[in-house]
Parts: C-alpha cells; structure tokens; sequence
C-alpha cells in the first residue's frame, strides 16, 4: 500500500493531490492514508507545500502538493531513469528540484 501511495504522489509532484482520490485509489481509509503521507513526511521522503491565497478560507481548505526532498527516490519509485531528452515529465522534474533546493536553502538560513 505505501509504494501504491509512494507511485501516485510521484506521478502528481506538479499537481494539487487530493488524498480522498488517493484514499479510493489506493482502496485504503482517508485517515490511513494521511498517517502514511504525514510518515512520509517525517522521514524526510516527501515534504507539502500549502497552496497561497488571500481568502484565508480557501487556503485552509486547499489541497497540498507533495514533492519529494530527492528527486532520484521520486525516479526510482516510478523506475524511470532515461535522460531529460526523452522524458515526458522535465517540467515537474524541475519544478521538484527548485522548490526542494529552496526549502533546503529556507532552511538553511
């Protein structure tokens, strides 16, 4: 269930993640799913980012994007390791790797 959980975060770095789908997806509870993606998290595997707005609603309510602190455990997870020519998923690669290095540097400082 956690590599299942692992591949669908993987596949949706770019993406806002919705962890009803992921729950129905996965064929495991809600609140299963949010103490295997908040063990994620502090294992330092993957880390959220809570989306911005000036309605402070709509931000409580927004759904997070995951993205992972090393991109190669992302790769490895979807066994995709070709060369950036011939990958359908540069953008979210790059975007991954900014906002990690800019966590990191956040960090840091």
């Amino acid at each position: 269930m956690l590599l299942d959980l692992l591949k669908l975060l993987a596949s949706q770095i770019e993406k806002e993640v919705s962890l009803n789908e992921i729950s129905q997806h996965v064929l495991i509870d809600i609140k299963t799913v949010k103490r295997y993606i908040d063990l994620l998290v502090k294992s330092y595997v993957i880390f959220p980012l809570t989306p911005f707005s000036k309605n402070l609603r709509s931000e409580i309510s927004g759904k997070n994007k995951y993205y992972f602190y090393d991109t190669g455990v992302r790769n490895g997870i979807i066994n995709n390791f070709n060369r950036l020519d011939s990958r359908n998923d540069v953008g979210a690669l790059l975007e991954n790797c900014i906002i990690a290095e800019r966590l990191k540097k956040n960090k840091n400082t």
